[in-house]
């Protein structure tokens, strides 16, 4: 009988220990996959802001040239994330060489150059822990090129 007692307290003794080691390692990994999914939620929030953003600048040329407007859309729309920064420019293209020319002169030999807006949204992630050999704060960035109809 004294033999099963000793042996019933060894088995809890190593299920303690067992779990005291386990624990620190389900926590870490709990917290990246916390932080995974925090990082791929700015992604998203960060692509969408951009998408959206060129859009309004893409519906016509009054509206190609509205940076301000263009940058306020995307911090706006990434309002989640605080911290957003958003740039907005244009350009013009040649339809048949495909080189970049001023949107003011007509250098397209007769054709009108296509013109184009770019949003660029960036987010500065950081991470809820500290984690060896991984980075606690990544720059998020997208950038959305849109076609002016």
């Amino acid at each position: 009988m004294t033999n099963i007692r000793k042996n019933s307290k060894r088995r809890r003794g190593t299920a303690l220990t067992e779990l005291a080691v386990t624990v620190p390692f389900l926590f870490l990994l709990t917290m990246g996959v916390a932080d995974f999914g925090r990082l791929f939620y700015h992604a998203l929030t960060v692509t969408h802001a951009a998408g959206v953003a060129s859009e309004f600048g893409a519906q016509d040329p009054v509206h190609s040239v509205q940076y301000t407007s263009m940058q306020t859309i995307a911090v706006a729309d990434a309002l989640e994330i605080p911290g957003t920064t958003a740039t907005a420019t244009h350009k013009c293209r040649c339809t048949a060489n495909g080189a970049d020319v001023s949107c003011a002169l007509d250098t397209c030999g007769g054709d009108a150059p296509r013109v184009y807006v770019r949003v660029t949204v960036e987010n500065d992630f950081q991470t809820l822990g500290i984690y060896p050999g991984i980075p606690s704060s990544t720059m998020v960035g997208r950038e959305a090129w849109r076609r002016v109809q």
